[in-house]
């Protein structure tokens, strides 16, 4: 090989590597959700009801594109129990763990009607579909006055934002480094971010000429994982 042609194959090389730097610098970082599995608080009432989530494996939410509701199905499976599911008392847990009240989201949805919402009740085989959020992700709007959900679920963007600011003194300084920890930990893909919905249930089943009664709770658990960026390159085989 000629003096020449190894100055052609560097510059080759150098092109090729500039044009896969870029392809690879340019793509964005994306989450995966999962519905983890639920658990009851009263083991009995997961006989009676079905709860599923609109995630599926194959799709990828970027950063700054997280979902700002929750596609919720309910499915009564009992053929003799009414379910009534009382908003008021329910959750969304942050990543952190923190409560916030939870809201369901109506195209009629006004500010006083927060905290407290009308139950819900589900017939015998009966099926329902709702979207939920955290209150607090709910904004009014200017034109109708009607509260509609502009939040992200989990806010990735905030999380990457509030790990760099400056602790306000002594004591604030193990908040900022947790929060540090918990982005290198999602971010690296250590760990995911969890947060769950907690629903409040009363069951009422009718049952020869008498009736009884059951309350629990249902905690709906839910992972944010970062995904690998090859999943994303032009050239992988793998993508659909």
């Amino acid at each position: 090989m000629s003096q020449t042609d190894l100055i052609i194959l560097a510059v080759y090389s150098i092109c090729v590597y500039y044009v896969v730097r870029q392809a690879w610098d340019s793509l964005e970082d994306r989450t995966m959700i999962k519905h983890e599995g639920n658990v009851f608080d009263y083991e009995p009432l997961k006989d009676f009801i079905k709860i599923e989530f609109g995630f599926k494996d194959d799709q990828r939410y970027r950063f700054s594109d997280q979902p700002i509701q929750l596609a919720t199905t309910i499915t009564n499976l009992s053929r003799t129990a009414t379910i009534t599911i009382d908003w008021n008392r329910g959750f969304l847990t942050n990543f952190d763990g923190g409560d916030r009240p939870l809201a369901k989201i109506t195209d009629t949805l006004q500010k006083s009607d927060i905290g407290k919402q009308s139950p819900e009740t589900l017939l015998p085989k009966s099926k329902r579909e709702f979207k939920l959020t955290a209150s607090g992700l709910l904004e009014e709007d200017g034109e109708t006055k009607v509260m509609k959900p502009k939040q992200p679920l989990i806010d990735i963007l905030k999380l990457r934002s509030d790990k760099d600011q400056k602790p306000k003194d002594k004591k604030d300084e193990p908040r900022i480094q947790k929060l540090k920890n918990t982005y290198a930990n999602f971010y690296e893909m250590r760990e995911p971010l969890k947060f769950s919905l907690r629903l409040a249930l009363q069951i009422t089943n009718v049952f020869e000429g008498g009736k009884k009664d059951y309350w629990g709770f249902v905690d709906c658990n839910f992972s944010v994982a970062r995904t690998p960026l090859i999943e994303y390159v032009p050239w992988n085989p793998a993508r659909k």
